[in-house]
């Protein structure tokens, strides 16, 4: 190999055609005697295999040079040059088929490999810098064109489809990004956490009530009492409720149960006779079934009170006859398989229940909201509650990929696409938010929380992709079982920092958890999943330290990682370079920074539309 590599380099910079069929001998004797020739050496593959495709691309063989480089990234996942011909052969060829699952056009291609390259190859960031710039620029002229034309007409985009995993959203015109393709302001039934007391969302509409207190504080809890009585509600039980509303800071509740709570009077009216009918007196019986749980230590299920009120809710949607109750029966409930893993919350709800309602039912509502339910968040991204979603295009018929082209906007309430999606194709979000995590990983907590074997096509490409190996490699010369070891050890410790009080995270937290990330990369690659979730840690400590230069820059290394992994404006995406830009607005536009996708923080902002801080 190194021989026909040398006889390539002799006339390498002038004659590339003649030096081209010395490097590509070179690969294929590799591939012929791999393991067998100790000369045979992914060291001397990289370097021949590197300048062929130097030599391709300068002769303007796009085609063969993508193809080389897709051969050779499966014998070396981590090969940068190779990633970098894919994502210079995507920009000058957009034809080219070198799409991976959920990658979607040929500029969001381009600029997913052009990360990749300098990601796992830090110095090539320089010379790819234009490449990555212009897939930006394109992206977001890709984005202003989809959207114009997706704005003249009204025709619908969607419609619902039958496929192998049930019922689907499929698109029948090309989607922009940003757009909204469903909404979740009008819930069949919703489900408190138990951390709230049931009240950290709205039990009508969902929507969170830390955003109600937030309001009410703001305006000195000057709130219009009166406004808010029923007509048919007599003096003592309204001066009551108004007590209990003072109590709460202003919200409205059920003085009965103290376990539900509207955002608003019309939320109040329109859910009041339901809850008074089918869910107050289960509720009281709930809160004193957790009291005895918790007092004898009984065995139940952690998800037992969230599933619980759920399905309180649930029934009286359908006892109630809500709109599309009947539509229940039909979603997918796996329910066998929930009931064996959450043993004993089968025996535990029809406790509940009092043998009002049959057991079939119970156990079909069960599976149903732990597979079907979506969780409410504020606006801060914290889970305060679980929707169900019913009716024509609802939420509930989105089905997961661990390459999704959709996902929730949590301060908006709706699901939008996160980037141009094509006719046929389905719509599709997360369930999980570790899209990070390698494939076996991801199908295990699918399996464990979901009830399901995940067949997207990223999950069915697996290791085909270079990049889902790359995600999990070691160094060779790190311990062998670095990802076994490591894993526990970096959950534990950064779950122990991501649940403290804000008040409690010192300098000594990033300390050492920067300490975790050096011993890390003493056996892992800097990519590998688990230093990612490192640093995913220290961006939050970082930013309640208020450390804005070491802020920033562990934002954009993190941001780099996303775009490495998964095209399009997700959630995450946005808020990391929010959090940058928050960053540089507090340094100054001068402050240094050696992340890589520093130079592209402006690009990348207008294209996934994430707004400047206010006075920037």
């Amino acid at each position: 190999m190194e021989e026909l590599r040398l006889k390539g380099n002799s006339c390498f910079a002038k004659e590339p055609a003649e030096a081209l069929p010395y490097y590509m001998q070179a690969v294929e004797l590799y591939e012929s005697l791999r393991g067998k020739d100790a000369s045979c050496t992914i060291d001397e593959l990289t370097k021949s295999a590197g300048n062929a495709l130097t030599c391709l691309f300068r002769l303007g063989k796009t085609e063969q040079c993508s193809a080389l480089a897709t051969r050779v990234l499966k014998h070396n996942p981590i090969f940068a040059k190779a990633n970098a011909m894919c994502g210079r052969c995507a920009l000058a060829d957009p034809s080219l088929d070198l799409s991976t699952a959920g990658s979607g056009t040929a500029n969001a291609i381009a600029l997913r490999f052009l990360c990749r390259a300098i990601y796992e190859l830090p110095a090539l960031e320089v010379s790819v810098r234009e490449n990555i710039e212009e897939a930006l620029t394109r992206l977001i002229r890709e984005r202003v064109t989809v959207s114009s034309a997706f704005m003249e007409s009204n025709e619908p985009g969607l419609r619902i489809v039958s496929g192998k995993h049930g019922c689907g959203v499929e698109a029948i015109r090309t989607i922009p990004s940003h757009a909204e393709v469903a909404s979740l302001q009008t819930p069949f039934s919703v489900g408190g956490y138990e951390e709230f007391g049931g009240k950290g969302c709205c039990v009508e509409c969902s929507l969170s009530l830390k955003n109600i207190m937030t309001e009410l504080q703001e305006s000195d809890g000057d709130v219009d009492h009166n406004a808010r009585e029923d007509s048919d509600t007599n003096q003592e039980d309204a001066r009551e409720r108004e007590d209990k509303r003072s109590a709460e800071g202003g919200l409205r509740t059920c003085p009965e149960c103290d376990m539900v709570a509207y955002c608003s009077e019309e939320c109040e009216v329109a859910h009041s006779k339901q809850h008074e009918e089918f869910e107050c007196a289960r509720m009281q019986r709930l809160k004193e079934m957790m009291n005895g749980i918790n007092a004898n230590e009984i065995d139940a299920p952690e998800q037992f009170y969230e599933i619980a009120y759920h399905c309180i809710t649930t029934i009286a949607g359908i006892r109630s006859k809500r709109e599309d109750y009947d539509s229940v029966s039909t979603l997918t409930a796996h329910a066998d398989a929930v009931l064996k893993a959450l043993h004993p919350i089968g025996p535990l709800i029809a406790n509940l229940f009092r043998g009002e309602e049959q057991p079939p039912l119970l156990c079909h509502v069960i599976g149903v909201l732990r597979c079907n339910a979506i969780e409410v968040a504020d606006a801060s991204g914290l889970g305060v509650g679980k929707g169900l979603y019913l009716g024509m295009m609802c939420a509930s018929y989105y089905n997961h990929s661990c390459a999704p082209n959709c996902a929730i906007d949590a301060v908006q309430r709706r699901i939008i696409t996160t980037r141009t999606i094509q006719v046929g194709e389905e719509l599709t979000i997360a369930y999980i938010p570790q899209l990070y995590w390698p494939t076996r990983l991801r199908q295990e907590c699918l399996s464990e929380g979901f009830f399901f074997t995940c067949g997207c096509p990223r999950c069915a490409e697996g290791t085909k992709d270079a990049f889902e190996n790359a995600l999990c490699m070691a160094l060779p010369t790190g311990r062998k079982d670095a990802t076994a070891h490591y894993h526990p050890i970096v959950q534990v410790r950064c779950t122990a920092v991501r649940v403290r009080n804000t008040d409690d995270i010192t300098v000594k937290d990033a300390e050492e958890l920067n300490d975790l990330l050096t011993e890390l990369m003493k056996h892992l690659f800097p990519f590998h999943y688990l230093c990612h979730e490192v640093r995913n840690c220290l961006s939050f400590v970082y930013a309640v330290l208020a450390d804005d230069q070491q802020c920033l820059s562990s934002c954009l290394d993190e941001l780099l990682l996303w775009e490495c992994v998964l095209p399009g404006a997700l959630p995450v995406k946005e808020f990391k370079i929010s959090n940058a830009l928050r960053c540089v607005q507090m340094l100054g536009p001068d402050a240094p920074c050696a992340a890589a996708l520093y130079p592209h923080l402006a690009s990348l902002a207008l294209l996934y539309e994430v707004a400047y801080p206010d006075n920037m």
